[in-house]
């Protein structure tokens, strides 16, 4: 196609291209952001679920060595009861301890685990995309503006005026930026 403007077309087939392609991933987002929600909350219960499974083997290796050490030993039996119901020897003096500092036999639950690292900043952003209606709403009208725009402006035919809209947008930049120095 010629075009009597000095603008290349290839500029204008980059611009458009790249406007449709902003609109498509704006599109794509609000579409699959519901989606990926429930992924992200699966991929969480899965992660919480390795880290609760490990907990529970390394209990069981504990528990097996508890049961190794009674088979074996017999004053490791009677020490565990001892401390089990905390009693003392005769002859031997106990302190007075915070209920935090006593020793425990038995291993406890484990701590929470931590959120996996992938999903601590995404996890926020998709939320908000998945369940603000407004937002999504905003985005879907933006993308539809943009392919709009993108197919009505954005061809050989409007170059001219393409290139005179560069000029009026170039000098209403350069004005505010002369007035702001």
């Amino acid at each position: 196609m010629i075009t009597s403007s000095k603008q290349p077309t290839w500029r204008i087939s980059l611009a458009f291209w790249l406007t449709l392609t902003v609109a498509a991933s704006l599109y794509a987002a609000v579409s699959l952001a519901p989606g990926f929600r429930t992924l992200q909350h699966l991929g969480l219960q899965h992660f919480d679920n390795r880290v609760e499974l490990a907990a529970l083997e390394d209990r069981i290796v504990y528990l097996e060595r508890v049961r190794q050490a009674l088979e074996i030993n017999p004053g490791f039996a009677t020490e565990l009861a001892r401390l089990d119901q905390q009693t003392a020897r005769p002859g031997e003096s106990r302190l007075a301890v915070d209920r935090s500092l006593q020793l425990v036999p038995r291993l406890t639950k484990p701590s929470d685990p931590a959120v996996a690292p992938w999903a601590q900043w995404s996890r926020p952003l998709v939320n908000t995309l998945a369940q603000n209606s407004a937002l999504r709403l905003g985005l879907l009208v933006t993308a539809a503006c943009l392919v709009l725009f993108a197919f009505a402006l954005l061809q050989d035919s409007q170059a001219d005026r393409l290139v005179r809209w560069r000029g009026e947008v170039a000098r209403g930049w350069n004005r505010l930026v002369q007035r702001y120095r």
